[in-house]
């Protein structure tokens, strides 16, 4: 590698190895920090092991086992996981329903297979296996609690597979607005956590189960929370004050000049491309480019626009900028906040702090795409372009458009790049 030109040297093994490595090699962005090697855990954004992360690696290790073996078990969809964990309800009652959808309830059928327990019969009806779609839908007092409740639900055994069949059903119900599937989901989420307390009870203190008393309290339980959600929402100290978004490019304060960039990727590929544009405090061009980049995120396309958009200022001699990007991700590298620091564009992001030091003030900002429009724009020219398009004096004339919208004023466009 060439480590003063940031390029990769590839020519003398370049007939050992085969193109799509070569391009994987030179798509590896080159640093010149003098951090040491570190070990590094891929599937976590920061590089560094933990616990959610390797639970998330080992349940899709999991999940793709089951799917490549022809096996009796079945994988629960990805839209599933999400709705639990979204429910308006308790956090123990949330964790029930993940316990119940990864089959972890201690159900005698569950036991029975695991050699604890000697019968798998259901100790309530007596009749059949204790499964966790007995217990919840199948158990015949429990029929009688779901028809007794506020949604008169009738239980259709030949219709219960497996619970999370049953609640991809419920989200799919044709004709039910946003607000009342919540309301739904939360109601059902009480009802089921209620049919299993009063299992247990009966299990380890042999209270018989009341459909009554479980609808009783499963309603209470319900409208107890969802009213003090909707409590805690309305007032004002207790929720944040609403963040308004900027919708529209707005100038730089004077003696400041702007510079907006977007990288973009394109999934499947090692094409990208970036963006480029700056305007002073009066609106007016400052200057902007676009090129097409070889890398493999968004991510990356973005931190190369960032530290392309850095050495444009510096070359151009400014010494205050603003440098606004839509990506909150690379604006929270850059900044440090919450150390949230992406190990796979690390050796660019120390490259940006060194550059930084050449100016007076760098201040980074997050904008909303609405407002980062002509970088965007810029991006997109990138993407059609063979090699860097550089705009000095005139921005080209397919940019001219979105600079207008912008509500300042715009020099006549650039009939070539420069």
């Amino acid at each position: 590698m060439d480590k003063q030109n940031h390029t990769w040297k590839l020519d003398s093994i370049s007939t050992y190895i085969n193109n799509d490595i070569l391009q994987n090699i030179r798509c590896i962005p080159i640093g010149h920090s003098s951090r040491p090697d570190r070990l590094i855990w891929p599937w976590n954004s920061s590089g560094s092991y933990t616990v959610k992360s390797g639970y998330h690696r080992f349940h899709a290790r999991h999940c793709t086992d089951i799917a490549s073996h022809n096996h009796s078990s079945h994988i629960v969809s990805e839209r599933v996981w999400k709705t639990i964990w979204k429910v308006e309800t308790l956090p123990k009652i949330k964790h029930f329903l993940w316990r119940a959808l990864s089959g972890s309830i201690s159900t005698r059928l569950a036991l029975f297979k695991r050699t604890i327990a000697i019968d798998p019969t259901c100790p309530i009806c007596e009749c059949f296996e204790e499964s966790v779609e007995h217990i919840l839908f199948l158990c015949p007092w429990t029929q009688l609690v779901w028809f007794g409740s506020d949604l008169s639900y009738k239980v259709d055994p030949r219709r219960i597979s497996t619970f999370d069949r049953w609640i991809e059903g419920i989200i799919a119900i044709p004709g039910t607005s946003r607000t009342e599937c919540k309301f739904l989901l939360s109601l059902l989420s009480f009802l089921c956590w209620e049919i299993w307390k009063a299992r247990c009870n009966y299990i380890f203190n042999g209270s018989r189960p009341d459909p009554r008393r479980v609808i009783t309290h499963a309603r209470d339980a319900c409208s107890e929370y969802l009213a003090v959600v909707s409590k805690i929402d309305a007032r004002g100290n207790l929720s944040p004050v609403p963040h308004v978004q900027r919708t529209h490019w707005s100038k730089p304060i004077p003696n400041y000049v702007k510079f907006n960039l977007d990288g973009s990727w394109y999934p499947g590929t090692m094409k990208g491309s970036i963006g480029i544009v700056s305007r002073n405090s009066s609106g007016e061009w400052c200057g902007g480019l676009a090129s097409p980049l070889l890398c493999v995120s968004s991510l990356s396309a973005e931190a190369a626009a960032a530290l392309c958009a850095l050495h444009l200022a510096k070359n151009k001699g400014y010494l205050r900028v603003i440098m606004e990007a839509d990506c909150k991700v690379l604006i929270d590298c850059i900044t440090g906040n919450h150390g949230n620091y992406s190990w796979a564009i690390l050796p660019l992001i120390d490259e940006i702090h060194d550059v930084v030091l050449s100016f007076e003030e760098v201040t980074w900002s997050w904008v909303p795409r609405s407002a980062n429009r002509a970088a965007h724009a810029a991006a997109s020219i990138g993407n059609r372009a063979m090699e860097l398009q550089s705009w000095v004096d005139r921005p080209p004339l397919s940019l001219v458009g979105v600079l207008t919208s912008d509500g300042l004023p715009c020099p006549p466009h650039e009939a070539s790049a420069v």
